[in-house]
Formats: structure tokens, sequence, C-alpha cells
């Protein structure tokens, strides 16, 4: 065998004896390194090869894929509840307003923050909540686009409804709503309360 021969065809399974089987062509490579090692004409290259080797199974011991340490439950990369969440009256709409979370629920910066959720629930006396998705507001592509508006145009007049808004990263981790805001329509008169 000819010094620092390579080869990616595949041996025969019995090629050595020992535990190695063969696998294919990465096997193939190192047991023609192993021999190349061996050779007493290549003292040299062997301690260099041998060193590389242990350098490269040390490296990636120490520096494997992914992020390091425990991972973490999706309640901590949820975002944190959005901020200055208020209802306005128009004419024809209650208008939601709320200002983008900066920080996940740990208190790390927000880097992974996809969008928004708006829920409105109507308001029947003696009766729970039953809030539903009106609305998925996607992130805008400016970074410096904080606040954020939504139009509910289907409420009637005299008709009370709760709203809440949440937050929701690249995972689909869905943060905490910051408050229930409270409107009875009657246009620009809307009156607004907050729980």
């Amino acid at each position: 065998m000819s010094a620092l021969s390579w080869s990616t065809h595949a041996e025969p399974a019995n090629h050595r004896s020992g535990s190695f089987h063969n696998n294919g062509a990465i096997l193939c490579w190192i047991r023609r390194l192993r021999d190349d090692l061996a050779s007493p004409t290549l003292f040299g290259w062997k301690v260099m090869i041998r060193s590389l080797l242990l350098s490269l199974l040390f490296l990636s011991m120490i520096c494997g894929c992914g992020k390091k340490g425990p991972p973490e439950p999706p309640e901590l990369t949820a975002p944190s509840a959005v901020k200055g969440f208020m209802l306005i009256g128009e004419p024809d709409a209650v208008v939601v307003r709320w200002v983008a979370p900066e920080t996940n629920a740990s208190g790390e910066d927000l880097g992974d923050l996809a969008g928004f959720y708006v829920f409105r629930s109507p308001v029947t006396k003696g009766e729970r909540a039953k809030f539903e998705k009106i609305a998925d507001v996607t992130l805008a592509p400016d970074p410096a686009i904080r606040e954020y508006i939504y139009r509910d145009t289907d409420v009637k007049g005299g008709v009370s409804y709760d709203y809440q808004v949440s937050s929701y990263n690249l995972d689909l981790v869905e943060g905490e709503t910051e408050k229930t805001i409270r409107a009875t329509f009657l246009g620009e008169a809307t009156r607004i309360e907050t729980f």
C-alpha cells in the first residue's frame, strides 16, 4: 500500500480482524489511515497526522452544534405581555392599539417575535368570557415599528365586548395577556373599562 493513499470505495467486511464492520467509505478511510500511520517510513507524518486527528476529536467534543445548557421550557421563551394596550371608539369600529414587547418572559431580549393575536368576547351577564381569536397580526418587516393597530369593524351598537392581545414567537409560543379591556360600542362615544 502506498503512503497516504485514500479511497472512497468500500472494502470487504472482513478486511481486518477486530470489532470493526464495514460501514462504507468512512470506515475504509479510517482503516487506510491507520495502516498508513503504522508504516515505519512515515514517522514524521505519523506524529503530525495523529496530532491533527486528536485535535479534531477534542474540538468536536467541545464545539458541538447548538446552544449549550439545559433546554428552556417554552413559557420562559414566550414573549412578555404587550405594552400600552388600549381601545378607542370610532364611528364604525373599535380600534385596538398596543406596543410590541421587547423581552421574553425570562427578561432576555426578544429576537424571535413573530406576531400578535387579538381576542374578543361578547359580554353576557352571568357567563364567563368566551374569548375567540379575531385577528392574527404579523410582525411588521421594519423593526423600528413598535406600535400596532387593529380595527374591529364587526361590532354592534350597544353591545359590550372584552378584548385581549397576546404576542407569539417564531416557535408559536404565546405570551401572556397584559389585561382585559371592555368596550361598549357606541361609535365615537364608546365606553371603555379596564379590568
